[in-house]
């Protein structure tokens, strides 16, 4: 028996398994770290889109605005505390970034138009409830895109 068979089967874990081992508990804490992130990004954003909404520019407006400021926020705490990246030369990031996250406005401004038109006029709570749901649907997808940079 080799020496690497003799490892295996006494139960030790082999180089091999320690690094996926490690990359998987890496995954596991940068899912839990972005998740954290994540909500706390959505209570910023709507509390941001529902001050906006006083303004009077209108719900596609201000929730464009609060998706925009909410980006930085969100570009700058994922890559601090969820993937560990320097800010350093990192436009090129943030633009791929925004360009994920843009997708968010897009698919949020559809939710709130099929909103306006079942409803008419809705409330800020199911406003809120809209975005946030929207904001959801597109989590794993902003996560994958952003884990493989």
């Amino acid at each position: 028996m080799k020496p690497l068979e003799v490892l295996q089967s006494k139960g030790r874990a082999t180089p091999r398994k320690s690094v996926s081992s490690f990359q998987r508990r890496e995954g596991v804490r940068q899912f839990v770290t972005f998740t954290i992130v994540g909500a706390v990004n959505t209570v910023f954003y709507v509390a941001m889109f529902n001050l906006l909404r006083f303004a009077g520019l209108g719900p596609f407006v201000d929730n464009g605005i609060a998706v925009i400021i909410s980006i930085s926020f969100s570009f700058w705490a994922n890559s601090k505390f969820t993937f560990r990246a320097e800010l350093t030369g990192s436009a090129r990031r943030y633009v791929e970034f925004a360009g994920v996250f843009l997708s968010t406005l897009v698919f949020s401004n559809l939710a709130l138009w099929a909103l306006f038109e079942l409803v008419g006029e809705p409330t800020p709570i199911q406003e809120s409830v809209v975005l946030v749901a929207s904001g959801a649907a597109l989590f794993v997808v902003r996560f994958a895109a952003m884990r493989a940079w």
